[in-house]
């Protein structure tokens, strides 16, 4: 077929542009239609091979195929902004919580924690935060006592003097009417109840006064184990007659320390009759004494825990954060300052007092004693279980 019997000159360039041993494609028309070739040589034949497809046809495949992959975008759009989404979330939860927390504490409320919910940094960042939030609760209540007590100070030594003068006096006519009526009974039974409330009060106030101005500690070497069982001695009685046990779990290794031995047993003292206080049908109470550390060296920070516990009655949780309150006590007939005055003297010596507790079964109390002095060697002894 010659080139010239072909009417449409598109055909006949196509032709011509195969002949040549081009390859690629190009539009055409061939009967008012529209369309695609794509050619390439065959040279092991010499021949030219042309594959065909009309415009319309090659467009809606295109339009197909555009359709499919804005389609498939738009899905992969769509699971990836739900991904960010959700992995955001996740992400910024703990931060969320962070910040209400954050917001609760500027509020005046430092007593929530925040779960720890990651191993990563954003729960370590947790984990930092919440001891962050225990220390600032332990501050503030310290600086609440520390009011407290400033302002008690204050007003001790005043009211103090001007209740102790009355009292002086009254106590000094119970005793002359005593003497003046020794016959009449009905004299005896209300003035010997009267001295013994003039007593009660005195020892209030000498209490009161001792808190407020509390003296130094004077330091000598001290047996702890050794305070521990004398003071054991002083209530032997009311404890026989009260259903009492007293049993020992003391370290013979405790060492000697230097410390102010009058106040240490005045804290062991106001814990015992604590205890025995919480056991009106008996019980026992467990005394225990152990060494916490000891530095190598020429000083030695030493630690000494002397422990007190009971299976009394124990004390309510929302009691419990008030307990070294001044004035604030668990018994109907308790002064309030009993502890108060223990917490003190063991600061004053280095240390502190922990005291744990659960209702209906008894209650614990830790007294830590710090001696950042030089180490004095301890005889040991081995102490029976009494």
């Amino acid at each position: 077929m010659h080139l010239d019997n072909f009417p449409e000159k598109s055909v006949k360039a196509l032709i011509l542009e195969m002949m040549t041993g081009a390859s690629g494609w190009k539009p055409y028309y061939f009967e008012n239609q529209e369309k695609v070739a794509a050619f390439a040589p065959i040279p092991s034949m010499k021949w030219s091979l042309a594959a065909t497809i009309p415009t319309d046809e090659y467009r809606k495949e295109a339009v197909a195929i555009q359709s499919r992959v804005i389609k498939a975008v738009a899905i992969t759009l769509a699971f990836a902004v739900a991904g960010v989404t959700v992995l955001t979330y996740f992400l910024l939860k703990p931060v969320r919580y962070l910040v209400r927390a954050t917001d609760r504490i500027a509020g005046g409320d430092p007593g929530h924690e925040i779960p720890i919910q990651s191993r990563d940094e954003l729960g370590d960042l947790t984990r930092s935060f919440n001891r962050m939030v225990k220390n600032l609760a332990r501050v503030q209540n310290e600086l609440v006592r520390s009011e407290k007590l400033i302002a008690l100070g204050r007003l001790s030594a005043g009211v103090a003097h001007e209740i102790r003068n009355p009292l002086n006096a009254m106590k000094g006519a119970i005793v002359h009417l005593q003497r003046r009526r020794p016959d009449d009974p009905l004299v005896t039974e209300y003035s010997h109840l009267v001295a013994e409330e003039i007593d009660r009060l005195n020892q209030f106030v000498s209490e009161f006064l001792h808190f407020a101005g509390q003296s130094k500690p004077k330091p000598v070497p001290t047996d702890i184990n050794q305070l521990i069982l004398s003071t054991q001695r002083l209530f032997e009685e009311k404890a026989k007659e009260s259903g009492i046990r007293f049993h020992n779990r003391l370290r013979p290794e405790i060492p000697t320390m230097a410390m102010d031995p009058y106040q240490i047993e005045q804290v062991v003292v106001n814990v015992l009759i604590n205890a025995m206080d919480a056991m009106p049908d008996g019980g026992d109470i467990t005394f225990s004494s152990r060494v916490l550390n000891q530095k190598i060296g020429a000083k030695k920070d030493r630690r000494v825990q002397i422990i007190i516990e009971d299976n009394g009655i124990g004390i309510p949780p929302h009691r419990l954060k008030n307990i070294f309150d001044p004035f604030f006590s668990t018994k109907d007939a308790g002064t309030g300052l009993g502890l108060p005055l223990s917490l003190g003297i063991v600061e004053n010596h280095g240390g502190q007092i922990l005291i744990s507790s659960q209702e209906g079964q008894g209650t614990s109390a830790i007294i830590e004693l710090t001696e950042p002095i030089e180490f004095y060697q301890a005889t040991p002894k081995q102490q029976p279980d009494g």
